[in-house]
This record gives structure tokens, sequence and C-alpha cells, in this order.
């Protein structure tokens, strides 16, 4: 997951087959404060570099 583009937490492990979902709770801490932080949710495929489909976005405000 990324806030602001910058790298903040990872789930790693999960394999999933064909048509199976995953779900569970992620958690993240947001560095700074500040309003309408972006953040994204990024999912990899077979260990590839660049992001499976487009990413899931957030946008949060956080104060100090």
């Amino acid at each position: 997951m990324r806030i602001d583009g910058v790298k903040n937490n990872e789930v790693a492990g999960i394999t999933l087959e064909h048509d199976e979902g995953w779900e569970d709770e992620v958690s993240f801490t947001p560095e700074v404060a500040g309003e309408e932080q972006k953040v994204e949710f990024l999912l990899y495929k077979n260990g590839e570099t660049e992001p499976y489909l487009e990413p899931l976005r957030l946008w949060l405000n956080v104060s100090g």
C-alpha cells in the first residue's frame, strides 16, 4: 500500500486461485498529518513489478 506515493505497508505471501477471494483487516499508519492524502492498495500478479489492474484509492484527512 502507498500513501501519497510512498510505500507504507505490505501484505505478503498471499496466493489466490482463479475466482478465489481474500478478506482480512489491513492496518496502516500515515506518517504525517494532512488533508486529502491518497491511500492506494495495489495488487501484484505472480511477482511482477507493475500492479495488476488499477489500485483501489481512498482519500484521508489526517489530523495531528
